[in-house]
C-alpha cells in the first residue's frame, strides 16, 4: 500500500514536471522556441511559470528577479500567500548586498540553514520568523547572471535536498525562458520607439508629400519609401520612365532627410557630353581642361560638397 502511494507520488511529481517542461516550452526536452507564448505578455509568462513551480514546491512565497546594467536587483513577479503589493517595486543594490552578490556568483542554488545567520532577502518588507526556510537560486544565461530566484515558506525545514536539486535544475529552464522574456520586451521597446518615429515622420512630412499626388497602393509604397531612405546615408538609385517623376521623388528624399539645407542639384547627364563629363563633375580647371572651364563655373562636385561633409 505504501509503495503504491509513493508510486502515485512520484507519478504526481512527474506530470508536474511535464507541465512545467510544457509551460516553458521544453516538450520532451526539445529546444525552446524564440517565444513560446505569443500574445501573452511577459509578466503573464512568469506567472504561469511560478504558478507550475507551486504544483512542484510548497512555497509561500516566490519570486524572480532580473539583474540590470547598472547590477541592480528588480522584482520581476512575484506569487504566493506572502505576496505584498510593495513587492511589485522592490530592488536590491548589490553593491550594498554583497552576501546577494556572493550567491549570484555561485550559480547554484542555496538553501540556508537553520542556524546559518543571514539577512533575509525582503527584511524590508517582510517579518518573516529567524529560522524558516528560505531558498535562492540564481539564473544564468550562459556566464551571465540575469537574475533570481528566491522561495520563501515561514515553515521550518520545508526544503528538503531533493527541492534543492530539482530547483538547481529547474533554474536552468527558467533563465532560458527569463533570456527570451527579456528579449521580447526589448524588441518591443525598439518597435515602439520606430513606430513612434515612423509617426513623427509621417507628422512631419505631410506638407512636403503633397507634391506627390495620388493615393493607389502602389503609389503609397513609394511614399514609404521615400520616407525610409530620406532618413538614412544610404545612396538611392530611382528609376522609371522620362515623366514619371524622378526628379520629383528625389527632391522629396532630399527635403525629408537631414540635410535638407544644404544644396539639391538636379544634373540632366544626358545633356553633357563624355569628353566634358570629367570636368563638369570634378571641376577640373587645370591643364588641358582649364580652358573647358573658362567661364568661371563651379563643377557640380564642389556646388554638392555640402551634402558629402
Amino acid at each position: 500500500m505504501l509503495d503504491g502511494q509513493r508510486n502515485m507520488g512520484e507519478n504526481k511529481q512527474r506530470n508536474n514536471v511535464a507541465a512545467l517542461f510544457r509551460c516553458l516550452n521544453i516538450p520532451g526536452g526539445a529546444v525552446m522556441s524564440p517565444f513560446p507564448y505569443k500574445g501573452i505578455n511577459p509578466e503573464k509568462v512568469l506567472e504561469i511559470i511560478l504558478e507550475s513551480l507551486y504544483r512542484l514546491v510548497d512555497y509561500e512565497l516566490a519570486v524572480v528577479m532580473g539583474v540590470s546594467d547598472n547590477k541592480v536587483l528588480k522584482v520581476l513577479k512575484a506569487n504566493g500567500p506572502l505576496y505584498i503589493s510593495e513587492l511589485d517595486k522592490f530592488e536590491i543594490s548589490l553593491s550594498k548586498r554583497t552576501d546577494i552578490a556572493g550567491l549570484l556568483e555561485k550559480k547554484h542554488a542555496h538553501l540556508f540553514k537553520e542556524d546559518e545567520e543571514h539577512v533575509d532577502t525582503y527584511y524590508e518588507l517582510l517579518d518573516l520568523p529567524d529560522n524558516h526556510s528560505c531558498l535562492v537560486a540564481p539564473l544564468y544565461a550562459g556566464n551571465k547572471a540575469i537574475g533570481l530566484l528566491t522561495l520563501d515558506h515561514r515553515g521550518c525545514g520545508m526544503f528538503t535536498d531533493n527541492v534543492v536539486n530539482l530547483i538547481d535544475s529547474l533554474s536552468e529552464l527558467i533563465a532560458i525562458s527569463l533570456s527570451q522574456i527579456t528579449a521580447v520586451q526589448e524588441m518591443y521597446h525598439e518597435n515602439q520607439q520606430l513606430a513612434d518615429e515612423r509617426n513623427n515622420l509621417l507628422e512631419n512630412s505631410s506638407g512636403v508629400l503633397k507634391s506627390l499626388i495620388g493615393n493607389s497602393d502602389s503609389w503609397n509604397r513609394v511614399k514609404d519609401s521615400i520616407k525610409l531612405v530620406a532618413s538614412s546615408d544610404t545612396p538611392v538609385l530611382i528609376e522609371g520612365e522620362t515623366g514619371t517623376g524622378k526628379e520629383v521623388a528625389a527632391r522629396t528624399v532630399h527635403l525629408l532627410s537631414p540635410r535638407n539645407s544644404k544644396p539639391f542639384v538636379a544634373v540632366n547627364c544626358s545633356a553633357i557630353s563624355a569628353s566634358l563629363a570629367e570636368s563638369e563633375f570634378l571641376d577640373m580647371k587645370r591643364g588641358h581642361l582649364q580652358e573647358l572651364m573658362s567661364d568661371g563655373r563651379e563643377g557640380l562636385s564642389w556646388q554638392t560638397e555640402a551634402l558629402f561633409s
